[in-house]
């Protein structure tokens, strides 16, 4: 009786370990399968919430775009500096070709001034001089004034004191000597000069005039382009003494010339002007363009940041989710590997219980044996 009680004794305590065991294993069983149901609502919920793939493939591409674009428009920008700055460099070039021509007008000018200041006449306006009524080819100037000297500060106005009086071709004129030009081939003069330059004859050199001076008929006269002066009755004038009227035909010739050179310069003054002014318009136009190409420039890198910010968003989207999805999954595996490891275990537990004794029947036998041994003790 004694080693049946130990042992029923020892069985209800097994008994009452392994129930412990059933109990706390079958509560870690049922938290185990609740996590799991959390865990799958979690991941399904993660799942469903994916972000779009499309989204950031479509990012991407107009990433590339925008990028394409933006060095598409740095080139334009640059090929606008380049032709901005040949512009500026042409309209450079064309201000100092401008002022060089609006520089000479404004000598020339000067010059056409003091001469007019000196060529002024100074006699009374109603007798001008013959002198300036004359045309003369330039180089005769000093011919013409040794020639006629100072009777051409005379006029021809019949009505001033001393004048030039037109008289009609002199009949039977003599002739020049044969190497002498006439004057009047380079002189054009009023009809009253007629007679006397009929009679001056023009050599090229000194040694020609002395030549041909023996040969001069009364009242005639040589030349030289240098203003020497030979009459036919021996009166002769150096080169070298320069004559007043000769002063002032060349200062008539050079203002003539002046006026003409003058001209000339104004036209390539207007001209420069305009050329000026088409470089300038062309500059302020490729200046335009450069700032166009430089606001698209800023316009492509706003739109471009945008879209890299979108990328960059899609991304970390994509990677929250990445993350999110991948501890959820891992929180499964492990509470998984977890719930396999305690059903085995309480299972186990729970066939080891099944197979201790019946602690009833245990009791009942111990029951029966003491009723038997109170029995023959009673005897």
């Amino acid at each position: 009786v004694a080693g049946l009680t130990e042992r029923a004794a020892n069985n209800e305590a097994r008994r009452d370990s392994l129930n412990l065991r059933i109990a706390e294993l079958g509560q870690r069983r049922d938290r185990l399968q609740a996590r799991a149901a959390e865990i799958a609502s979690q991941k399904f919920e993660i799942e469903a919430d994916s972000p779009d793939a499309a989204e950031l493939a479509d990012a991407e591409a107009a990433l590339g775009q925008h990028q394409s674009n933006l060095m598409d428009r740095r080139n334009c920008l640059n090929k606008a500096e380049n032709a901005r700055a040949e512009a500026e460099e042409q309209s450079r070039n064309t201000v100092s070709t401008l002022h060089r021509a609006q520089a000479k007008v404004t000598e020339l000018q000067a010059e056409e001034r003091a001469l007019e200041k000196i060529l002024a006449t100074v006699e009374n306006d109603l007798f001008p001089p013959v002198i300036d009524a004359l045309e003369v080819a330039p180089g005769f100037e000093a011919a013409l004034g040794a020639a006629l000297g100072d009777d051409l500060s005379s006029p021809t106005d019949e009505a001033a004191p001393v004048h030039w009086r037109t008289l009609p071709k002199l009949v039977g004129a003599p002739a020049l000597p044969d190497g002498a030009m006439p004057l009047d081939t380079v002189v054009k003069a009023p009809a009253a000069l007629l007679r006397r330059l009929d009679q001056v004859g023009i050599t090229e050199t000194v040694a020609e005039a002395i030549a041909l001076a023996p040969h001069l008929k009364q009242g005639q006269r040589l030349v030289s382009r240098r203003g020497g002066l030979w009459r036919w009755d021996g009166f002769t004038v150096s080169s070298e003494a320069a004559t007043p009227a000769a002063t002032r035909l060349e200062q008539r010739n050079r203002l003539t010339e002046l006026r003409g050179q003058l001209a000339e310069c104004r036209r390539e003054a207007k001209a420069a002007e305009t050329v000026h002014e088409t470089k300038r318009n062309a500059e302020n136009a490729a200046r335009e363009t450069e700032q166009a190409a430089r606001r698209v420039v800023s316009e492509a890198e706003t739109a471009l940041n945008t879209v890299r910010e979108r990328v960059v968003t899609a991304k970390e989207c994509a990677t929250v989710h990445s993350s999110r999805l991948s501890t959820v999954v891992e929180a499964a595996d492990s509470n998984s590997a977890d719930l396999d490891e305690t059903v085995p275990a309480l299972s186990a537990i729970d066939n080891e219980r099944t197979e201790l004794p019946d602690p009833a029947a245990e009791r009942e036998e111990i029951a029966r044996l003491r009723r038997k041994l109170a029995e023959r003790r009673n005897r």
